[in-house]
């Protein structure tokens, strides 16, 4: 019964032992992590940053918002169905942000100039 006992209580060292190994070894992981995690964005961040329109953009949207509607409006048939609100102007900017994408850079200037 000795030996049962001895050999438990060697076990028990052992797993401490580990457990501080494996203590020191994510301390300085979490050191490396927090000097990675310095420069990546946080999740509010992003979300702002992708909420908000440039002045180009809100430009070309009010200049072209018209025929966007115009074109929604045969794409979509749900779309002449939407009440004026948060789902038709969704629709209506990412159709825009489509149609920005694809224009020719000195198109983007004159928005980026005005």
């Amino acid at each position: 019964a000795a030996l049962g006992t001895k050999s438990t209580t060697t076990k028990k060292k052992k797993k401490k032992s580990d457990k501080k190994k494996k203590k020191k070894s994510s301390d300085s992981d979490d050191d490396n992590d927090k000097d990675n995690d310095d420069h990546l964005p946080t999740p509010s961040s992003s979300i702002n940053a992708l909420a908000q329109a440039t002045p180009a953009f809100f430009f070309f949207l009010g200049e072209n918002r018209s025929k966007i509607e115009r074109v929604l409006s045969r794409k979509h048939r749900i779309f002449n169905r939407l009440p004026k609100g948060m789902e038709r102007n969704q629709l209506v900017a990412q159709e825009a942000a489509l149609w920005w994408i694809d224009l020719h850079p000195d198109e983007m200037r004159r928005y980026m100039n005005s």
